[in-house]
């Protein structure tokens, strides 16, 4: 998830470029780069510039008197001083640097003076909100980009994409959701939205609804390795991959699948019914169903009986697969065969029900 925050921040770096240029000329040709230099690495800098005048160098009686490295006071005036001689687009600028180094105290202080000289800025805002947010201050970045999106046209979608990011790493999924949607929504081609609501789509267990967004980056050539493995099967991840918590998952239904990873049909059954309420959510209330079917079979197949869980026709394929098992049992082979059909036609990677489907053609004599 970091590397995605830092392409959003890029973005936002981007932006004020763009919008800036003028000013940021300006300060290139003023000498921003040496006085910016000295404010991030004072020590460094006064090290370089004392051997490059070595040969001129005044003696111990000559040399003003400097802070000593001991006294935090005399050092944080110097900062304070130094800060004072950029001006705001050069403020800027360092504190993205700071933002790519994650150096966030840097980061901090420079945009503080930034928002203390051009606090009705929307370039000092955008950017203040980001030093806000990797500090994990995530309504106050959110409200602040927020405003600034309304306000800068050319500022909405980094805004809306940074925000998202926030909003999950803060635990508001479905808003997070909504904002990554209106990216792809304005731009269809934006990788970046796809990867990011793949990855929450798949974190909350919603695997097959994150396969568009995933077969996107496959096509594009954006897809990383843990896309492509999720691609091999929509039902649950890789067992190595939930051992390693690659998969990091939110809610009942992402952790439900994370059990089912380790075949922990039982576990994920009863962390479903803890979570169950009558406004349970279909995919949950389908993978519920699931999770009781598949502790009904066993080496021979699915046992004859009631299936208890079974209700009206499934509309997600862990419903199917489930309707499939409780037909199966009870010698309903052709039933049977058209829910595992419709199972497999929703997730294709489903290798339960295409063996399932398989015992059905056998039965039937269909083979």
């Amino acid at each position: 998830m970091r590397h995605l925050l830092c392409r959003y921040r890029l973005l936002g770096c981007i932006l004020l470029m763009s919008v800036g240029c003028a000013e940021k000329k300006t300060a290139e040709e003023s000498g921003f780069g040496q006085d910016a230099a000295a404010v991030i690495e004072p020590d460094a800098t006064k090290s370089r510039r004392s051997s490059d005048d070595s040969s001129t160098e005044p003696s111990n009686d000559e040399r003003p008197p400097t802070p000593s490295i001991e006294d935090p006071s005399a050092a944080s005036e110097a900062e304070e001083s130094s800060l004072k001689t950029l001006t705001v687009p050069q403020l800027l600028a360092e504190t993205m640097r700071a933002l790519q180094t994650d150096d966030q105290s840097t980061a901090y202080r420079l945009s503080r003076e930034a928002m203390y000289r051009a606090s009705d800025d929307p370039q000092t805002r955008f950017t203040y909100g980001l030093v806000l947010g990797s500090r994990k201050r995530f309504p106050e970045a959110i409200q602040l980009l927020d405003q600034v999106g309304e306000e800068m046209p050319q500022a909405k979608l980094p805004a809306l994409g940074q925000t998202a990011e926030w909003m999950v790493q803060f635990g508001r999924y479905d808003e997070a959701y909504e904002r990554f949607q209106a990216v792809l929504k304005a731009v269809p081609s934006a990788a970046i939205a796809h990867e990011s609501l793949a990855q929450l789509l798949i974190r909350q267990g919603r695997r097959l609804e994150a396969r568009e967004h995933m077969e996107f980056l496959c096509q594009s050539g954006q897809a990383d390795e843990f896309l492509l493995r999720s691609m091999l099967c929509y039902l649950r991840p890789f067992a190595g991959d939930a051992k390693n918590q690659l998969v990091d998952p939110i809610g009942p239904l992402g952790g439900a699948r994370n059990k089912i990873a380790n075949d922990e049909w039982k576990q994920a059954e009863e962390l479903l019914r803890e979570s169950q309420t009558e406004t349970l959510a279909a995919p949950q209330r389908a993978l519920l169903r699931r999770c009781v079917a598949a502790q009904w079979v066993d080496a021979s197949g699915p046992r004859t009986g009631t299936f208890s869980e079974q209700d009206a026709p499934p509309s997600h394929a862990d419903g199917w697969f489930a309707d499939g098992i409780w037909l199966f049992g009870n010698g309903e082979f052709e039933k049977a065969r058209d829910r595992f059909v419709r199972c497999v036609l929703l997730d294709p990677t489903d290798a339960a029900a295409y063996a399932l489907l398989a015992g059905c053609l056998k039965e039937i004599g269909d083979e």
